[in-house]
């Protein structure tokens, strides 16, 4: 991979090698005995640092690339800037990172899609951003955006500050049953929320749980952590038919340690699963281990198929009789006997605070709990002077899609007086729901709403089809708006993009053009340099559910159009005209999804009120 240098901002301009190396030491990849073998080794060789360290073996492949993301932060995401590593694996990384146009800092999981092989990959993360995007609960993980940038999947989401109930357990051995049943409670709370969309977590345990300090107006009694429940990934609906399923042949989705046992013969389970689950976390919490520690996972997974929960017994010998019942009842092998709604779970629950309270007089003072919140360490992170959380001691998570989308900064625009960075006004509106045709917007052909290979809900359109979506609000005199959709293309489909104006004497402009491999720019489109003969995509495949990520924004008399994250062109526009976008399917059924529009403003607050800004 090429290295380009890059200047800190009040500091001499550095070699890309030297800035290769302080990044792999900044985020605790490398130790500086390391650092000097490599780059005597990079000198020796005439080799650069990068393969130099894979020759010796000193990084891994995943652990190079997500060092060349930070050696150039702001060059994944337009208008994000990678402030550190929070994760990472070789599938993808989990980053920290600064939203530009709001001042604030998410957290940006990525997975690389180039390879065929990541396929699988791209369709959980997919998953994930669209289970989440459906929930709003204080307990649950907060989605932002997600899109295709530079060949990776990517999903912004809320930066949890904090530690996973995991890292709780491993510092205090065991939790008393108070604060124990006060985290479950808030587990319940959120699982109970994600049920009423009929949606099944199931891979609830420790390590997808997140603890940290209640957000403001929340107020928590004293040493009890706010619970996070993060991890959608293998999330389903349960109405959904096996044939569904994200599942690799011959796998089952999950924890072996957690998992319930109905789950390891059929993937298609309802909230008992998760129910379940919850209660091997509370075993975890009282007793220290995990379910099942003296076995292997194959083991675990055999001894619950054939119905042995003996580990069950395993529970400490001064726990009250609340609380073994309780987990009792939750964690019953036959789905029929377990605890079965979370109502009644919850008051369940409730019940046994109560008798705790009564039990130890915890009612009458204030206490906390002898639980405390691990604090992380903290450390200078790349290209800045702010101080931020070392990595694996913050935890992050982050989805996104459409439906609750992020505040995105918009593509800079040119006018004739000044330079004009565009921000989001408000939140998008969706304009497919999912389930209802927006008829107002039909103009020729069939459209109708499906079920996609990954089971989110698209608009499909068959060839002739057109749609036409006026660039403004309802009610609103601007016109200065964005339009967002994801595309995806059948093998020989084709999908075209143009503007259309009210006025009789205003011709059509041709914008782009889209098949299952390629986006060409049209005649009447300022390509970008990097798109002057079109963007290639993958070959679609008949397995394929990721679609291709469109954003149009109509910005003071131009059209900015960018595929995937990436700027693909412009066109000059009168502010009076071309204020409609036509969306068609010129050949095959394309798939449309998660589409919507939001009012766009200037960044700066003067040239909001200015009279040439409409």
């Amino acid at each position: 991979m090429s290295q380009v240098a890059y200047e800190l901002p009040g500091q001499p301009s550095e070699q890309p090698d030297d800035r290769f190396v302080q990044v792999a030491l900044q985020q605790r990849l490398l130790k500086g005995q390391h650092a000097e073998h490599i780059l005597e080794y990079s000198k020796k060789e005439s080799v650069s640092v990068s393969d130099a360290a894979l020759a010796l073996s000193l990084l891994e492949p995943h652990e190079v690339d997500a060092i060349e993301l930070l050696v150039h932060p702001k060059q994944l995401i337009p208008g994000f800037e990678l402030l550190g590593l929070l994760g990472s694996g070789a599938g993808g990384f989990v980053f920290r990172a600064r939203q530009d146009a709001l001042q604030r800092d998410v957290a940006i999981k990525t997975i690389i899609t180039s390879a065929r092989s990541s396929t699988l990959r791209q369709a959980r993360m997919q998953r994930e951003a669209h289970a989440i995007a459906r929930l709003q609960h204080p307990h649950i993980v907060t989605v932002y955006d997600s899109g295709y940038f530079r060949g990776r999947y990517c999903i912004a989401m809320e930066l949890v500050d904090g530690e996973t109930l995991t890292q709780l357990i491993q510092r205090h051995s065991q939790l008393s049953e108070y604060v124990t049943w006060q985290i479950a409670r808030q587990v319940a709370s959120a699982l109970a929320h994600a049920s009423q969309t009929d949606i099944v977590h199931r891979d609830i345990k420790p390590g997808n749980i997140l603890l940290t300090n209640a957000p403001s107006g929340i107020q928590m009694e004293a040493g009890i952590p706010f619970v996070k429940v993060v991890d959608f990934g293998l999330a389903f609906s349960s109405d959904q038919t096996d044939s569904d399923q994200i599942t690799a042949t011959g796998t089952t989705l999950g924890t072996p340690a957690y998992v319930a046992p109905e789950q390891l013969q059929d993937p298609h389970v309802d909230e008992r699963a998760d129910i379940y689950s919850l209660g091997a976390t509370v075993f975890h919490m009282l007793a220290g281990h995990p379910p099942m520690s003296d076995r292997s996972p194959m083991q675990a997974i055999l001894h619950k198929s054939i119905g042995d929960d003996r580990w069950r017994d395993q529970f400490p010998d001064s726990l009250s009789a609340g609380t073994v019942a309780l987990f009792q009842e939750m964690t019953e092998a036959d789905p029929e006997r377990r605890t079965g709604n979370y109502l009644d779970l919850m008051n369940r629950i409730d019940e046994v605070i109560r008798e705790l309270k009564v039990a130890d007089d915890i009612s009458s003072q204030p206490t906390d709990h002898g639980l405390k919140l691990s604090v992380p360490e903290r450390f200078n992170v790349v290209k800045t002077k702010r101080s931020w959380t070392r990595p694996g001691l913050l935890l992050a998570t982050a989805v996104i899609f459409a439906l609750i989308p992020v505040f995105l900064k918009g593509s800079p625009a040119s006018d004739s007086s000044a330079n004009v960075t565009w921000i989001t006004d408000g939140l998008p509106y969706s304009l497919f729901d999912g389930f209802n045709v927006p008829i107002e917007f039909q103009e020729s052909g069939t459209w109708i709403p499906i079920v996609a290979s990954d089971g989110s809900r698209v608009l499909a359109g068959q060839s002739g089809g057109r749609l036409r979506i006026p660039m403004r609000f309802r009610g609103s005199d601007s016109s200065n708006t964005r339009i967002r959709l994801g595309v995806h293309f059948p093998a020989e489909s084709q999908f075209m993009v143009s503007t259309v104006s009210d006025s009789p004497n205003v011709n059509e402009m041709n914008l782009l053009q889209l098949t299952a491999t390629r986006a060409t720019p049209l005649s009447d489109l300022r390509p970008s340099p990097s798109a002057v003969e079109g963007v290639d995509f993958e070959p679609s495949q008949p397995e394929d559910v990721v679609f291709q990520r469109l954003e149009i924004s109509r910005q003071r008399g131009q059209i900015v159009i960018n595929v995937n994250g990436d700027l693909f062109g412009t066109v000059r526009v009168n502010d009076a005209e071309h204020t409609t976008l036509r969306f068609e399917s010129t050949r095959g059924t394309v798939h449309l999804a998660d589409f919507d529009i939001v009012q766009l403003i200037p960044e700066s607050p003067e040239l909001s009120t200015s009279p040439d800004v409409r």
